[in-house]
């Protein structure tokens, strides 16, 4: 076995990866396996060549040659074939063999039930896969390779074509490269038939020639070999694409990332490509996953959620084991811990245990021990995936040895056979865990929660198998397909390929969370209702699809949920992830005014996602009332709509301060007051008449009676906004922030920092579009990488008879360098303003040979474009009218939009020594 290991292996240290245990009179023996740095392959089919014979490449060649790219090279280029051949002679230019050059007789060699044209593709067919991955060569059948003499190989004419036609097969069967390319005969290989003179007898006698280019990318004789063991224990091999896309994920690298973010680096098989902020990865395992003494149970309310007060004793008695040591403790019913393992009836949870003495261990909770030997095999799938899982997502290299137990709650001595059961282990002592290995661990634990892809799609409904079985019944209820469903939402028609095309550009990335957000999802993801406020650029549509993805892993359906922005561009590009019900503000209130229509599409929601919240207007009726109450219809009465404790009511434990809220809290006097003084008589009386109507429908709504029970698929009210960011003197139409949860979202990844530097001055004014009186939640920003691209904002002055000139001046500059249209993007201050500089740029657009294209450059306002980003943005004209608008926040929503390039083009001398003078 160890030799057949060590073959596999391709190495001597087989030490590292493989333990045994057992002796020879044991019943069992038991082989354990880590996982390698890299992908296993069993026979690579793919060769090399050396001065005499060719041999199998390694792992590392395999990576060197499929990283190769460009054009084969010519046939031209091999080494001259000699034109006359003589019997048992050597010819000048053949008198030895090379890395170009082999030589082999097959006269003297004769193989017993094989043609002759059979016996040359076995030979050629290695041969030419070594050349093409060198510097490609030619193979001399009828060459002697000891002495170099020619001798031929006799062959009839009729022999000649049953050759060449093997050769082509052979040609045709290998993989060069890539699956699907198909080489040519006479450009990239070719066969030659050269006659032999003076041979005896006359016979005839021919040199044969197989030539073959240098190919780059790998030449493969066939697939490689290589396996995967599904979870069902079924073994399947690797296709190609596969297997090459393996072999080359830890050499995938995105070099335009590398100016914000750190490649984490990953060594295990199917590991995920994965970008960080430089500074996130031990920020987050200090403050949100962290082994700490005590009573270290993550996240904290999930416990409330639990409808069993027996349960919740047996998991403190469980807990209280650890609180001398260091440890941490999840339950793997919860944001991204949710497994796709089956479940059973007799499970009530499971615990992950990460304990720095006593090791990793999967804890399950059973109401009997009747059908133990199933819930044992249901314990194994969730153990199995967790550590596939901590390998393939948090690329853990450690020696994992994760302990089963199983806990009946009906069992007094439960806590007695768990302590007992702890050190018991037929692990081998290479399995023992010490504080690198442990450290290293919770890393992998981190990345596998933590790391997303902008394009992620949630869990399929089987996802559900691991919802608690307490929580099944109310998930179950909500999953049935509604009529209003498949009436989606119909935002304005714009290419989704404009919308935030940053991040899906990346999809085949992962990113890892800010702390901020990480925090965020992973302690509120049970709080109802929350209020999420964070400066441009710290990710609040991030997080708000995230928890969208949570809920319709609890359950929720797409029409269950409900995003609700202001902006049509940032509604059109989360609806096209198709995971939730999408209207804007207006569109909403719109229906509001049609009750029939409007139960009709909005009878399902339950859960209510706000994002960009400063930039809603209350002219069309309360949206804020409206969208609560539909957060709320058929909510269950007993949700948790204040987790924390009543000190932190208010305060997130982000890093909010409390005296910033002071004078609201003064003014105000209770929790019904507004940011923005809104009187209710703002509404339209129609729109007042139609909300009567339908709150009167909702409110008839048959409600689900008072239970202990908490239904975590319904009730969701979050409210992502930044008032930093408000423009506008208008009134939004948000209370104020008495009596709610908040939290900050503080670290911002975006812009470059001459860009942050820039924006940051004209973010720490005072907000004019704040009422007098009314302090709001500050921002706090902060840069979460160091990178500079070297130029500061630029800043243009120009006569009003020269603005498209300049303008045009300006994306020549960028377009001129190589960048994609689809990376800039130009913002106006007016919708009139907008629809102007769109004609100018599509007139302009291919009538000049020498002008680069502008087809694909966004065009939008200031205010359109909120929540969405580009490489390069030029603010064309800005300007405020100071009696609706406060100018300085306008030019941190114009400024921040930008990541790499900002450029101004004003023709007002006032704003430019503004702007300057920043």
């Amino acid at each position: 076995m160890e030799s057949n290991l060590a073959d596999i292996m391709s190495g001597d240290d087989l030490c590292n990866y493989f333990d045994f245990v057992g002796n020879f009179d044991d019943r069992d023996l038991f082989l354990f396996v880590k996982t390698a740095e890299h992908l296993c392959t069993l026979n690579y089919h793919c060769r090399l060549p050396t001065d005499t014979a060719t041999h199998y490449v390694t792992y590392s060649s395999a990576v060197k040659l499929l990283s190769k790219t460009g054009e084969p090279s010519p046939l031209s280029e091999l080494p001259l074939v000699p034109a006359e051949y003589r019997y048992s002679k050597v010819e000048d230019m053949l008198k030895q063999e090379g890395k170009q050059i082999q030589f082999k007789l097959l006269a003297s060699n004769k193989e017993q039930g094989k043609s002759f044209a059979d016996r040359i593709r076995y030979y050629c067919v290695k041969y030419v896969s070594a050349f093409a991955n060198h510097y490609g060569g030619h193979v001399y059948f009828g060459i002697e390779d000891a002495t170099s003499a020619v001798y031929g190989e006799a062959l009839e004419a009729s022999a000649e074509y049953k050759i060449t036609h093997q050769v082509q097969r052979m040609m045709k069967d290998m993989i060069w490269g890539d699956t699907g390319v198909h080489v040519q005969q006479g450009k990239h290989w070719d066969i030659k038939f050269h006659p032999v003179a003076n041979c005896p007898r006359n016979e005839r006698r021919r040199v044969v020639v197989v030539s073959v280019c240098k190919f780059p990318g790998g030449v493969f004789t066939c697939c490689p070999e290589s396996y995967v063991v599904r979870p069902g224990g079924d073994v399947e091999q690797l296709s190609f694409n596969q297997w090459k896309a393996e072999v080359l994920s830890q050499s995938r690298v995105r070099p335009e990332l590398h100016t914000r973010f750190v490649k984490v680096p990953l060594h295990t098989p199917f590991s995920r490509l994965v970008y960080t902020l430089p500074h996130t990865l031990q920020a987050a395992k200090e403050r949100v996953l962290k082994l700490t003494k005590g009573f270290n149970f993550e996240p904290k309310h999930y416990l409330d959620t639990l409808d069993e007060a027996h349960l919740v004793t047996c998991i403190r008695r469980v807990m209280s084991t650890f609180g001398e040591e260091p440890h941490l403790a999840i339950p793997l019913q919860c944001w991204r811990t949710r497994l796709s393992a089956p479940t059973h009836d007799d499970l009530r949870s499971s615990l992950l245990i990460l304990s720095k003495h006593y090791g990793v261990h999967l804890v399950l909770f059973v109401t009997s021990h009747l059908n133990s030997g199933e819930v044992w095999k249901v314990a194994q799938s969730i153990a199995r995936e967790v550590k596939l899982r901590l390998v393939q997502h948090g690329g853990c290299l450690e020696r994992l040895a994760v302990k089963i137990h199983l806990l009946c709650l009906a069992d007094n001595l439960m806590l007695q056979n768990f302590q007992a059961s702890l050190d018991s282990s037929i692990y081998p002592p290479t399995y023992l865990l010490h504080p690198a290995k442990m450290d290293s661990i919770a890393t992998s634990l981190l990345l596998s929660i933590a790391s997303y892809t902008p394009c992620q799609q949630p869990q399929p409904p089987s996802a559900l198998s691991q919802v608690p079985h307490h929580h099944k019944k109310s998930a179950s209820a909500h999953k049935q397909t509604s009529s209003s469903e498949k009436q989606s939402a119909s935002t304005e028609k714009q290419s989704v390929s404009a919308e935030k095309q940053s991040l899906s550009e990346y999809h085949d990335c992962h990113f890892l969370l800010t702390c901020d957000q990480l925090e965020l999802l992973w302690t509120r993801q049970f709080t109802k209702q929350l209020w999420v406020h964070g400066p441009p650029g710290a990710g609040k549509t991030v997080a708000a699809m995230e928890m969208i993805r949570e809920l319709v892993d609890r359950g929720c359906g797409r029409s269950q949920i409900l995003y609700l922005a202001e902006n049509p561009l940032l509604c059109a590009y989360v609806n096209s992830f198709k995971v939730c019900h999408v209207v804007s503000r207006r569109e909403l209130m719109e229906d509001s005014t049609k009750p029939r229509r409007f139960l009709a599409r909005y009878k399902d929601v339950r859960n209510v996602i706000i994002d960009e919240a400063q930039n809603f207007k209350d002219r069309d009726g309360d949206w804020y009332s409206l969208a609560e109450k539909l957060a709320n219809q058929d909510a269950d009465t007993t949700i948790m709509d204040n987790q924390v404790p009543a000190s932190e009511a208010v305060v997130s434990e982000a890093g909010v301060n409390a005296a910033s809220l002071t004078n609201e809290i003064k003014d105000s006097g209770s929790g019904t007051s507004t940011c923005d003084n809104i009187p209710s008589s703002t509404a339209s009386s129609k729109c007042d008449k139609s909300l009567e109507e339908i709150d009167s429908n909702l409110v008839s709504s048959p409600k689900k009676t008072r239970s202990s029970k908490v239904d975590l698929t319904c009730g969701y009210f979050w409210v992502f906004m930044d008032y930093a960011q408000k423009v506008h003197k208008f009134k939004a139409g948000l209370p104020g922030l008495i009596g709610k949860n908040n939290f900050m979202l503080s670290e911002i990844s975006r812009n470059s920092k001459e860009i942050f530097d820039y924006a940051m001055k004209f973010m720490d004014k005072p907000s004019e579009a704040v009422p007098d009186g009314k302090t709001c939640v500050s921002d706090a920003p902060r840069l979460g990488h160091d990178y500079q691209n070297g130029k500061g904002v630029e800043v243009v002055k120009c006569t009003k008879e020269s603005v498209y000139r300049t303008l045009f001046g300006v994306l020549e500059s960028y377009l001129g360098t190589g960048m994609k249209p689809d990376d800039i993007a130009i913002l106006v201050s007016k919708r009139r303003e907008k629809d102007e500089v769109e004609k100018s740029v599509n007139e302009t657009d291919g009538t000049d040979d020498t002008r680069p294209t502008t087809q694909g450059v966004t065009v939008d306002t200031v205010r359109g474009f909120s929540g969405m980003d580009k490489s390069v943005v030029i603010g064309l004209e800005p300007h405020a009218n100071e009696n609706h608008a406060d100018l300085d926040k306008f030019i941190v929503n114009l400024a921040t939009r930008a990541k790499d390039g900002l450029v101004i083009i004003t023709t007002s001398d006032e704003l430019m020594k503004k702007l300057q003078a920043q």
